[in-house]
C-alpha cells in the first residue's frame, strides 16, 4: 500500500528495537572496530562523533553475493576506496566511519565455536546484538542494494543518501563526491541547532520544518523532537500535535509488538485514534495500523480486523490512501474465504 502503509510498518517493527536505545549513545566509544577500521557499533560511532563533531559515514555492505571485480560492488568499493591510504586520511578529518556488513563471514561470528569458552560465547552474543543493530539500521535507511552509503549527523540523524556512479569510483572520486553533502550536512546540524534556541514558539517551528524536511522513513529519527514537541505546545495551540503524539504512541506499541503482546498492541494504536488531537487522517492510520497488527498475527476475528478497517475508510472517507484501504480489505476479504472455504 505504498509510503503510507510502509513507513507504519517499519515504526512497529524497528523503532523500539533501535531508536529507543537512544540517539545518545554510550559514555565512552570503546566498542571493537573491522578491519577497515569502522566501528561496528552504531553507539560507538555516535560517541566519537560527538566527541570529534563529525559527521558519520554509514558503509552497507555483502561480499558473497557480488561478481569479483564488480565496478560497483561492495568489494570494489572495501578495496579501491574505504580501505587506501588516500580515504583514511581523508575521513580521518571529516568522518567517523560505520559499517554494517551482511556477509556470511559477519554471520559466522555470532555463533559460538564448539566448546567454545564463556568468553567466546559472550564475544559471538555481542557481536550478534551488533548484526541486530546493523539489520534495523539498515532497514530503517531503506537499503535496496550494496555498497549503499549514508551520511548522518553526529547524533545519528539521518543527513542523505550518498549518491555515486561507477566511473567516480576512485579514493579521490568519492571523496569529491562525498564533498558535495557538505552544505546539505551543515544545513541539517543548523536546523538541529535551531530546535534548542530561542522561545518555545520558536523550537517549535524549527522542529515542524526539520520534520517537514524529513523523509517519512526518516521520521521515526525523530522521536526525541517529537516528545520535545508535545511539551512546548501541550494545549495543541498549533494544531501539529497530532503527528507527534502518534509518533511517540507508536514506540509504545512497537514495544508491545515486539514482546508479541500484538492485542495490547493493536489496542493502543485504537487510542492513539481516538485522541483529542490526531486529525482524520492520523486517526485513519491508527486504525489501519490496529487492523494490520491483528491480520498480520492471527490475533483476532475477522469481523474485528474488517471492523477497524471500516473505521478507518468512515474517519476520512476523503483521504487519497482511503482506495489503498480498500484494496487491503478486499484482499483480506478474499483471505476470509478461502480460509472457511478450506475449513469446510
Amino acid at each position: 500500500m505504498g509510503r503510507f502503509i510502509g513507513r507504519k510498518i517499519l515504526g512497529v517493527l524497528l523503532l523500539a528495537g533501535m531508536i529507543a536505545a537512544g540517539l545518545t549513545g554510550c559514555k565512552k566509544a570503546d566498542g571493537p572496530k573491522d578491519e577497515y577500521d569502522c566501528f561496528i557499533s552504531m553507539d560507538d560511532a555516535k560517541v566519537e562523533a560527538e566527541k570529534k563533531n563529525l559527521p558519520i559515514l554509514v558503509t552497507v555492505t555483502v561480499e558473497e553475493s557480488e561478481r569479483d571485480g564488480m565496478e560497483a560492488g561492495s568489494k570494489y568499493y572495501l578495496e579501491n576506496i574505504l580501505g587506501t591510504k588516500e580515504f583514511k586520511d581523508y575521513a580521518d578529518n571529516h568522518f567517523i566511519l560505520y559499517r554494517f556488513d551482511f556477509s556470511q563471514k559477519s554471520y559466522e561470528k555470532t555463533v559460538a565455536p564448539e566448546n567454545a569458552s564463556d568468553k567466546e560465547k559472550a564475544e559471538a552474543d555481542k557481536y550478534a546484538q551488533y548484526m541486530k543493530e546493523g539489520y534495523m539500521l539498515a532497514s530503517i535507511l531503506g537499503v535496496q542494494y550494496t555498497p549503499s552509503i549514508f551520511i548522518l549527523t553526529k547524533e545519528g540523524y539521518p543527513v542523505s543518501e550518498v549518491e555515486y556512479f561507477e566511473d567516480s569510483l576512485s579514493a579521490d572520486g568519492f571523496i569529491k563526491i562525498l564533498e558535495t553533502y557538505a552544505d546539505k550536512t551543515q544545513f541539517l546540524n543548523d536546523m538541529l541547532s535551531a530546535t534548542k534556541k530561542g522561545s518555545n514558539e520558536e523550537k517549535l517551528k524549527a522542529i515542524e520544518a526539520l520534520y517537514s524536511t524529513t523523509p517519512d522513513m526518516w521520521q521515526i529519527f525523530l522521536l526525541d523532537l517529537a516528545k520535545q514537541a508535545i511539551k512546548l505546545d501541550p494545549d495543541n495551540k498549533s494544531g501539529e500535535m497530532g503527528k507527534y503524539v502518534l509518533a511517540v504512541g507508536e514506540d509504545e506499541a512497537a514495544n508491545l509488538y515486539n514482546e508479541q503482546k500484538f492485542q495490547e498492541a493493536a489496542e493502543k494504536y485504537i487510542e492513539l485514534a481516538q485522541h483529542k488531537f490526531m486529525t482524520p487522517e492520523l486517526a485513519q492510520q491508527c486504525y489501519y495500523m490496529a487492523a494490520w497488527t491483528l491480520a498480520s498475527t492471527g490475533s483476532a476475528a475477522p469481523d474485528v480486523i474488517m471492523g477497524y478497517l471500516n473505521n478507518a475508510v468512515s474517519v476520512a472517507p476523503d483521504s487519497e490512501n482511503t482506495p489503498l484501504i480498500y484494496s487491503f480489505m478486499e484482499y483480506l476479504q478474499s483471505l476470509f474465504v478461502t480460509s472457511d472455504a478450506e475449513a469446510e
